[in-house]
C-alpha cells in the first residue's frame, strides 16, 4: 500500500509539471526556417517516407479562406515558402477549427501534412494544426519561386539561408518574458556575436532616418532581402491593359527616387493594380516593404539603375509625412551627339532649346482614329539638332515661343528620318526647368552668332517621313542590290522605298479575302464556331455575330527593270481594287465565279506609285527571308518617274568618252524625215557600249551600285 500511495505522488507530481508552462533558453528559438525545406517535403513524398519531414519550419506567404458555399472540404489555402520555394497547402475545414489564428508572413511549423499532385502542381493537406513560432513578421523571406517553376529551372539546393528577420525574434522574446516563460541572462539581453551573424547583409546596409531604418535604393540587387525603402513618386503611368488568346491582364509603373538621389523602376500587375492605384498619387512619400527585385529592361525605361521592383497583392505600402530630404525631380540626361550612337527603341531623358516649333497636323492612324502631331527641332550645346515628335495633348501643350528650354523624361530614341525623339506614353515635358543644366544651354543658345550653322542629325521637319521616302524612289530591278547593301550594315531594322510600277498580276486564290475581327484595334482572323453559330476571335477571347472581310493581297510589280511581289493588306489592298472585299465575296458565294475572275483582271495593269517597307526575317532553318509590304498607295506619277531616270543618266554627266580620245566619233546629224531615201549609219558599237557602261555603274555619293542599265541597253536605246 505504501508503494502505491509513492507511485500515485509520483504521478500527481509529473501531471502538475506538465500543466505548467515549460521553460524555455533563448539557445532554443528558431532563428531560420529549414534550408530546402519545401524540396524535402517533396523528395520525401516521392520515396513514400511519411514522417521525416514533420517539423519542418515555413513561412506563410498568402492566406485565401473560403466560403461556405465555394468548397465543402476545405476552408483555408495557403502559400507556404522555405524562402526559395513555396507550395499550396490546404487546411481542412475540421483541421482549421482546431489551428491557433494567425497572420500572413507568420512563421509556423509542420505538425502533420500529407502529399498529392493536381495537374502537375504538388500540393500539401494539413492533417494536424501547425505550431506558430512567430506572428510578428512583417516581411517576406527571400524571393520564393513556385517550387515546379523552380524545379523546371534546375534551380533547386540553393544555398540560401533563410533568416528569420531578428525583430520577430525579439517580439516573440518580450513576450515571453512577459508570462514568465523566458529565461534570458542579462548579458544576452543584447544582441551577441551570434545574432549578429545571423542578420541579413540587407539589414546591415541599413541607415537611420526619424527613429526608422530604410534601405537606400542604391543597394538592393536581386540578392537582397527584408528590406524597406522610403522613396518618392516622381511619376505614376496610366494603367495599361493587354489581351492575349492565353491571358489577359493590366499593369502599372511608377517611379521611384529616394533621399540619395538614386532612382528605380516599380512596376504593379493584375490584382495589385486595382489594391494600390487609388492610394498612390504623384510627388507624395510611401515606404515599401515586401516587393522583389529583378533586372530592368532599360529598352523601357530611362532610369539608370540595374534593377527594378515588382510589387503584389502581398506587399505593403504605407503613405507617411513629406520629407524635403527627398528630391522632387530625377533626370539623367543624353546629349544629341549620344543619341545619333544609340539604338533605337531605347527610353532615354533629354534637355534642349527649341529651335524650330513645327505646326499641328493631323495624322490618320491604322485603327482610322485620328492624332494630333507636331515636330519640335531641339538643339544642345553639342551644336547639333534632331527631331521631336509630339502626339496628343503634348502637341497642344504650348507654342513654345522665345525658344524655351525643354527638359524631357522618358521620350523614346526612333530610327524615324534618321535620328529622332519620340514622345512616348507617360512622357514628362518642363518647360524653362529651375535647374543648372538648363541655365547652361540657355547662354549657349543665346550666344550664338548665326543659327543656322547648326547641324541636324534627322530630316527635315516639316517633311519628315515624306520627303525621306521621296528621296529613296527606285527602280524596282535595283532594289534587291540596294537591299542586300542595307542589311549588311543592319539587318533589324526596316527600309522605306518609293517606287513607280504596274500592277502586272494579282493573285486569286482562297487567300485573298479573309474574315477579320470587328473591332478597330484588333482586325485579326476570325473563326467559324458551327456550335455558337458565331465568329470567334481567340485574341480577343470573344465571339461575335459578324465578320468584316478584308484584303489580303499578294501582287506583282513590274517596270522595265524587273518585278517583286508586294503584299497589300486591309485598307492598302481596297485602294488598288474597284471594288468592296464585301461584294467581292458575295459574287463568289452566289457562284459568279467568272464575274469574279474579272474583278481581279481589270484591276491589273494599272500604274501605281507605291510606298514599300520592306524587312528581312530569319527562318528556323538559319535562312534569311525578305517580305515586302505596301505602307501608303499614291497616284503614278509620270514626273517623279522620269525625274528618278534622269537622275541615274546624270551619273554619266562626266564620265570620259566612251570610244576615248584617239577615236572621238562624229555627231550624227539627225536624220532628214523629208528624204526617206537617205540611210543613216550608226557609229556606236552595242557592245562597247555595254562594257563601258557597265564599268562605271557606281553611285558617286553613297558608292552604292544602281541598276545596271548596259544588261537592258538595247531595249533602253529603242523606248520611245
Amino acid at each position: 500500500m505504501l508503494i502505491e500511495s509513492d507511485q500515485n505522488n509520483v504521478l500527481q507530481e509529473k501531471s502538475l509539471n506538465e500543466d505548467k508552462p515549460q521553460k524555455v533558453t533563448e539557445e532554443d528559438l528558431v532563428k531560420k526556417l529549414t534550408i530546402n525545406g519545401i524540396q524535402k517535403i517533396v523528395r520525401d513524398h516521392e520515396e513514400k517516407l511519411e514522417t521525416s519531414s514533420e517539423g519542418i519550419v515555413c513561412q506563410v506567404i498568402q492566406i485565401k479562406s473560403f466560403e461556405a458555399g465555394e468548397n465543402k472540404n476545405m476552408r483555408t489555402r495557403l502559400h507556404i515558402s522555405d524562402g526559395s520555394s513555396y507550395l499550396i497547402a490546404f487546411v481542412k475545414r475540421n483541421i482549421s477549427e482546431q489551428m491557433p489564428i494567425f497572420n500572413e508572413f507568420s512563421i509556423i511549423q509542420l505538425q502533420g501534412h500529407v502529399m498529392s499532385k493536381l495537374k502537375e502542381r504538388f500540393v500539401v493537406v494539413l492533417t494536424a494544426p501547425p505550431k506558430v513560432l512567430y506572428e510578428k513578421c512583417h516581411l517576406r523571406i527571400g524571393a520564393p519561386m513556385q517550387y515546379e517553376l523552380r524545379r523546371k529551372r534546375s534551380l533547386l539546393d540553393n544555398d540560401f539561408i533563410p533568416i528569420i528577420p531578428y525583430q520577430a525574434i525579439k517580439s516573440h522574446m518580450d513576450h515571453l518574458k512577459t508570462n514568465g516563460e523566458l529565461i534570458t541572462p542579462a548579458e544576452t539581453c543584447v544582441m551577441n556575436k551570434e545574432n549578429i551573424s545571423s542578420v541579413s547583409s540587407s539589414e546591415v546596409s541599413l541607415k537611420h532616418s526619424n527613429d526608422e531604418y530604410y534601405t537606400p535604393i542604391k543597394c538592393l540587387t536581386t540578392f537582397t532581402y527584408d528590406w524597406k525603402i522610403k522613396a518618392r513618386i516622381l511619376k505614376k503611368s496610366d494603367i495599361r491593359r493587354w489581351r492575349k488568346p492565353q491571358s489577359a491582364g493590366q499593369l502599372m509603373n511608377i517611379e521611384l527616387i529616394d533621399a540619395e538621389g538614386t532612382q528605380i523602376l516599380a512596376t504593379f500587375f493584375n490584382d495589385a493594380v486595382d489594391q494600390f492605384d487609388h492610394m498612390l498619387l504623384e510627388n507624395h512619400v510611401y515606404v515599401f516593404t515586401c516587393g522583389t527585385v529583378k533586372i530592368a529592361n532599360k529598352r523601357f525605361t530611362s532610369i539608370k539603375n540595374d534593377f527594378s521592383l515588382i510589387f503584389d497583392i502581398s506587399s505593403q505600402i504605407q503613405r507617411v509625412e513629406e520629407d524635403e530630404k527627398i528630391g522632387k525631380q530625377g533626370f539623367h540626361f543624353f546629349n544629341i551627339r549620344q543619341i545619333e550612337q544609340m539604338r533605337e527603341i531605347t527610353t532615354i531623358d533629354f534637355i534642349g532649346v527649341v529651335h524650330y516649333v513645327g505646326p499641328i497636323t493631323l495624322i490618320n492612324l491604322k485603327n482610322g482614329t485620328q492624332k494630333e502631331r507636331r515636330n519640335i527641332l531641339m538643339a544642345d550645346d553639342t551644336g547639333l539638332t534632331l527631331n521631336l515628335c509630339f502626339w496628343g495633348e503634348h502637341a497642344n501643350m504650348s507654342d513654345y515661343p522665345d525658344h524655351p528650354v525643354l527638359a524631357l523624361k522618358s521620350v523614346r530614341v526612333s530610327d524615324y528620318s534618321g535620328r529622332s525623339l519620340n514622345s512616348a506614353e507617360g512622357c514628362t515635358v518642363l518647360i524653362n526647368p529651375d535647374m543648372e543644366k538648363a541655365q547652361k544651354l540657355r547662354k549657349w543658345y543665346d550666344s550664338l552668332e548665326s543659327k543656322d550653322n547648326l547641324k541636324c542629325i534627322s530630316f527635315d521637319a516639316s517633311k519628315i517621313g515624306k520627303e525621306n521616302a521621296r528621296n529613296n524612289e527606285r527602280l524596282l530591278g535595283e532594289i534587291p542590290q540596294y537591299l542586300y547593301l542595307q542589311f549588311l550594315r543592319d539587318d533589324e531594322k526596316p527600309v522605306f522605298i518609293m517606287a513607280n510600277a504596274i500592277i502586272h498580276y494579282i493573285k486569286n486564290d482562297d487567300r485573298s479575302i479573309y474574315h477579320a475581327c470587328p473591332e478597330e484595334l484588333c482586325r485579326r482572323k476570325v473563326t467559324w464556331k458551327e456550335d455558337l453559330q458565331r465568329w470567334r476571335c481567340e485574341k480577343c477571347n470573344q465571339e461575335y455575330e459578324k465578320a468584316i472581310p478584308t484584303f489580303v493581297l499578294t501582287v506583282k510589280l513590274c517596270d522595265f527593270s524587273g518585278g517583286l511581289y508586294v503584299h497589300f493588306y486591309r485598307d492598302l489592298g481596297r485602294a488598288i481594287m474597284d471594288i468592296d472585299p464585301e461584294e467581292l465575296l458575295r459574287l463568289k458565294q452566289d457562284g459568279f465565279v467568272k464575274e469574279y475572275n474579272e474583278v481581279f483582271q481589270r484591276n491589273s495593269f494599272k500604274h501605281i506609285k507605291v510606298l514599300m517597307k520592306v524587312r528581312m526575317y530569319k527562318c528556323e532553318n538559319g535562312d534569311s527571308k525578305i517580305n515586302y509590304h505596301a505602307s501608303r498607295v499614291l497616284d503614278h506619277s509620270f514626273a517623279s518617274e522620269n525625274q528618278n531616270l534622269l537622275s541615274k543618266l546624270e551619273l554619266y554627266k562626266d564620265r570620259p568618252d566612251i570610244l576615248g580620245e584617239e577615236e572621238k566619233c562624229e555627231v550624227t546629224p539627225a536624220p532628214d524625215v523629208s528624204n526617206p531615201d537617205q540611210e543613216v549609219e550608226p557609229k556606236d558599237d552595242p557592245q562597247v557600249l555595254k562594257s563601258q557602261i557597265s564599268s562605271s555603274c557606281e553611285d558617286p555619293a553613297g558608292g552604292i551600285p544602281i541598276y545596271d542599265f548596259a544588261v537592258d541597253y538595247e531595249s533602253f536605246k529603242n523606248h520611245d
